[in-house]
């Protein structure tokens, strides 16, 4: 890697003067390309492909759900909340900071983390609350009966729409695709991916894929936040918004990719896989930027902090760990035009 040659480039210098100190060594972003920034152990967490238990909050609040508990970790400190039932599904408000949605058996929770203190209840979903995804103050659930529901949180327990009859798996994946027009992703564990525009209740484009769906995702960058991304299998599909057949396929010769963050700034992603492995990916050539033995078992979950640089993995070896995956953001970023 680029890394790895401007490290032996330094420590092969011949004046000691401009040769890397054992200090400086240590301190080279080569390190955090192999060696993650923090590890720490987990306990009793539940792993499973249709389960979202990890999330980052705006203000780098990391969201662990972790059996009847939500552990919410920082660098600095870290609390539990108790919660009435298994936890299913975690997702952090980014128009709210401080407000986190916790999907269980039949209903869904909102805290204010603030002052630890549940403030909603949304009962009787009639299912389990597989995923979550928020569109300001718009809370979307993915249910394990094939239903899709919003509420408007501010009005107490009020249901906006109500979609059904688009999956007949659990809803495992959802994604709402910033902008004044309410479009939705969804993807379900039968291998099926809707795109939905309320408050119209039928799917806009409906797609099948031979796998369960893994992830599915809008593309951050401008002008191309019509695209969206979807993986299955080993396989990720790059779809156009107005078309039903991919423009970009890639192949990534790994086994099952678990899930996939965009680099908010650059033309990469990452993508995680059932073998442990994390790899960083450039766009559109889809050249391999750097490959890392995350975990030494399946990594089930990932989420990228709001500093658009730390991606978290949690692994069923029961460890934690975040790595320094993408470059800081400069005002030169990203012009993202492909």
């Amino acid at each position: 890697s680029a890394e790895a040659r401007d490290l032996v480039t330094q420590l092969l210098k011949v004046n000691p003067a401009e040769r890397y100190t054992a200090e400086q060594a240590l301190e080279h972003p080569w390190f955090y390309t192999i060696f993650p920034l923090k590890k720490f152990s987990v306990k009793d967490m539940t792993y499973s492909h249709n389960l979202n238990l990890v999330d980052f909050s705006i203000s780098s609040v990391l969201a662990l759900g972790i059996g009847q508990k939500v552990c919410l970790w920082t660098e600095r400190s870290g609390f539990l909340l108790e919660c009435a039932a298994p936890v299913l599904s975690v997702s952090w408000c980014k128009a709210a900071g401080h407000i986190l949605a916790v999907g269980m058996e039949d209903m869904v929770a909102i805290w204010d983390t603030k002052r630890a203190m549940l403030i909603q209840n949304l009962p009787d979903l009639g299912s389990k609350a597989m995923s979550l995804s928020w569109n300001k103050h718009l809370l979307t659930v993915g249910c394990s009966n094939g239903t899709i529901r919003s509420y408007d949180v501010r009005a107490k327990q009020k249901v906006e729409f109500e979609l059904q009859g688009g999956h007949k798996g659990k809803v495992t994946r959802l994604s709402w695709r910033g902008g004044s027009k309410l479009i939705l992703l969804s993807g379900c564990s039968g291998g099926t991916v809707n795109i939905w525009s309320p408050p119209s209740t039928e799917p806009c484009k409906s797609m099948t894929f031979p796998n369960p769906i893994s992830a599915v995702s809008w593309c951050p960058w401008s002008p191309h936040r019509g695209m969206f991304v979807v993986a299955a299998g080993s396989m990720l599909y790059f779809y156009n918004m107005d078309s039903t057949e991919p423009h970009l396929e890639l192949d990534t010769e790994e086994e099952m990719i678990t899930s996939f963050e965009w680099c908010k700034h650059r033309l990469q992603f990452i993508t995680t896989h059932i073998t442990g492995q994390v790899t960083h990916w450039k766009f559109p050539t889809f050249s391999v930027i750097k490959s890392l033995r995350g975990h030494n078992a399946p990594i089930y979950y990932s989420a990228q902090e709001a500093n658009q640089t730390t991606v978290a993995t949690v692994s069923n070896d029961n460890t934690v760990k975040l790595w320094a995956m993408f470059d800081q953001p400069t005002n030169k970023s990203v012009s993202t035009s492909v």
